[in-house]
C-alpha cells in the first residue's frame, strides 16, 4: 500500500536528481562535503527505514 509519505518522499528524490547539477554547482558548502553529507543521509535511510521494515517482513514468514 503506497502512503503519502512515500509519495512525497518519491517527489523529492526526482526532484534532487533534475536538479542535483545545479544544486552541486551552487552549494557553498563544496563538491566532496555535499557528497559526504548525501551519502550519509542514505546510509541513515537503510538503518531507519529499511532494515525495520525487513525485519517485519521476517517475522511474517
Amino acid at each position: 500500500m503506497v502512503t503519502i509519505e512515500s509519495i512525497i518522499i518519491g517527489i523529492v528524490f526526482i526532484l534532487i536528481q533534475l536538479y542535483a547539477l545545479t544544486i552541486v554547482e551552487r552549494s557553498p558548502i563544496g563538491e566532496q562535503k555535499l557528497l559526504s553529507l548525501s551519502g550519509g543521509v542514505a546510509i541513515a535511510c537503510v538503518f531507519i527505514y529499511i532494515l525495520p521494515t525487513l525485519h517485519k517482513k521476517q517475522e511474517e514468514f
